[in-house]
């Protein structure tokens, strides 16, 4: 009931199956406000009728639809779910889908040493909501969710992602900084030595940032 009433753009329904979502009827996601994303583990399907993005990993898409082509598992979603997008991540390879029925495929060509891959998929949802509250669609939010979830299992202890670990150039326009919700730091000096001065500048510009 709270989340039906909820003023949320972007809501993920993550099915971990531990229960939560086993319910006999129809889900009511049809009546939760705004986009809902939903990231699944097992069958029946129709518990997730309604929602916008239904976003499976290949070996999930395989079982749940009996289909191999990824053409076909999104147009299956479609018809079953009525979902208007669908993201099927394939680990390290990329990412297929469709966006509203138009079908699309984000190819990584680097390979992967990955670190850890706990909590990938929650990085991978977390960052796609973000993409496409923010108006980014198709291929364009999958490349932004695979790339975070990209840089995450390159790390250890699930160390969250920073914005400028995603961005692909480091030289940014400062019109895009004039709306910012973070509070901006820079100092400069010339660091040829490194010394213990150029330490407690950075760690004091550090404290009065985000």
């Amino acid at each position: 009931e709270n989340i039906i009433e909820s003023e949320a753009h972007v809501t993920i329904f993550s099915d971990y199956g531990k229960g939560l979502f086993d319910v006999d009827d129809d889900f009511w996601l049809k009546d939760v406000p705004g986009i809902t994303i939903v990231d699944p583990k097992h069958k029946p399907l129709a518990r997730w009728k309604g929602c916008t993005i239904f976003k499976p990993n290949a070996a999930e898409s395989k079982e749940l639809t009996g289909l191999r082509r990824c053409q076909d598992q999104c147009k299956f979603y479609e018809q079953e779910l009525g979902c208007r997008h669908v993201f099927i991540t394939h680990s390290g390879r990329g990412v297929s889908g469709s966006w509203d029925g138009v079908y699309f495929e984000y190819r990584c060509d680097e390979k992967l040493d990955p670190v850890s891959v706990v909590g990938a998929g929650d990085c991978f949802a977390a960052h796609l909501a973000l993409a496409v509250g923010h108006g980014f669609e198709g291929i364009e939010a999958a490349e932004i969710a695979f790339t975070a979830g990209k840089t995450y299992v390159r790390h250890q202890m699930n160390r969250p992602i920073v914005p400028a670990e995603l961005a692909t150039s480091k030289i940014v326009n400062p019109a895009d900084l004039a709306n910012r919700d973070f509070n901006l730091v820079f100092t400069n000096g010339c660091f040829d030595i490194l010394h213990q001065g150029h330490l407690d500048t950075l760690r004091f510009a550090k404290k009065e940032g985000d």
